[in-house]
């Protein structure tokens, strides 16, 4: 797994800590985004190989954030 990146992106502190420190447990490069367009910066910069993305958050949901 090493050197793999993945973007996770919630707006629930919670699930991105438990999901972060599992995946980075296991050896992944982990990022993590609160909102759509803080995921849409950090896919730019970071550009990892999976991008984990709630669909339903406030403002910029998931679906729009996809897109």
């Amino acid at each position: 797994m090493d050197g793999i990146k993945i973007l996770i992106v919630d707006d629930e502190p919670d699930i991105l800590e438990f999901v972060g420190y599992n995946l980075e447990s296991e050896g992944y490069k982990v990022e993590k985004a609160s909102s759509g367009n803080q995921a849409i910066n950090l896919n730019n910069e970071f550009k990892p190989a999976l991008i984990i993305l709630d669909v339903m958050m406030p403002g910029l949901d998931g679906i729009e954030t996809c897109h």
